[in-house]
């Protein structure tokens, strides 16, 4: 299994997972597309169907609770009993990390945000940025959000618990604590908006690294758990995506069509540059028969 790639752990949340024995160490601390991550444990959300569709990732919300007051409606209990969540502050380590803001998608506060099994409200008047990460189970999916302002993160499991959270300013645990007290858990397994760019087709060079694999046949891609069905007379080059705004991805290049689309380990996709507009078919067909191996 890969690990996901990220600056950010190698100054919080690597140290900070270490030490509280939460097993995400090597998915956050690597900058290699080699890792092996830990099962966490606790319970896992139930078992779902391979997402097929993407709900919007930032949706409207009802208007938000003022300033940083934890929300007056109760949301739905999660179905987890949550181990308490690790709380640490820059005092705990013998050289504190460093506030560098990770990779990931930003968001604005003040709107609902849905990936995996978890939807949270997000508090208004704040940016945060927001990435995803797994052990390369779809049930074991991580959410990691990072508040600018107070220049610190928190980690929430795929069954809706919070496992760990960095304070570097006192905010940042009311801000988190609305978000926890906002969040549910549904039984419906939901993608990010996938983004999609054009490019001219001279200036979209196929990735040079990878494996070359001829559509036709069922192509496993090991350590992933994924099968793609890659559609016959066309040439692909397969490799493994280090820079994804959502997390590490599998990048998926039709040769033919110099068109690129990359897609998560949890069957989610993500993006695709597109060169020649045959593409769009082609991956729509590869996603639609994407497997994920129970």
């Amino acid at each position: 299994m890969l690990a996901l790639i990220s600056r950010w752990v190698i100054g919080l949340i690597g140290i900070a997972l270490v030490a509280t024995g939460i097993a995400l160490g090597a998915y956050f601390a690597t900058q290699t597309d080699e890792g092996s991550p830990g099962d966490p444990e606790g319970p896992t959300p139930p078992p779902t169907p391979i997402p097929r569709q993407s709900a919007p990732e930032l949706s409207p919300s009802p208007p938000p609770s003022a300033g940083l007051e934890p929300s007056p409606e109760p949301a739905t209990p999660h179905p987890s009993v949550c181990p308490p969540p690790v709380r640490q502050t820059p005092e705990d380590f013998a050289e504190p990390p460093p506030p560098i803001e990770p990779p990931g998608r930003r968001v604005e506060g003040g709107t609902t945000f849905a990936e995996g099994y978890v939807t949270v409200h997000l508090p208004a008047e704040r940016q945060f940025i927001i990435q995803t990460g797994w052990d390369g189970d779809v049930d074991k999916v991580y959410i990691a959000i990072y508040d600018v302002q107070a220049q610190s993160p928190m980690i929430i499991r795929g069954d809706g618990c919070e496992t760990w959270r960095l304070v570097r300013d006192p905010t940042a645990d009311l801000v988190f604590d609305e978000i926890m007290a906002t969040l549910q858990v549904g039984t419906t397994y939901v993608c990010p908006t996938p983004s999609r760019t054009t490019v001219p087709r001279e200036e979209a060079p196929v990735a040079v690294s990878g494996k070359q694999v001829t559509g036709g046949e069922a192509y496993e891609l090991p350590g992933f758990g994924l099968t793609l069905h890659l559609p016959a007379g066309r040439e692909f080059q397969v490799w493994a995506v280090l820079a994804d705004p959502g997390g590490e991805s599998i990048g998926i290049c039709d040769i033919g069509a110099r068109s690129c689309l990359s897609v998560r380990p949890d069957g989610c996709e993500m993006s695709r540059r597109i060169a020649d507009s045959a593409a769009d078919a082609i991956f729509d067909q590869i996603v639609a028969t994407l497997e994920i191996e129970d």
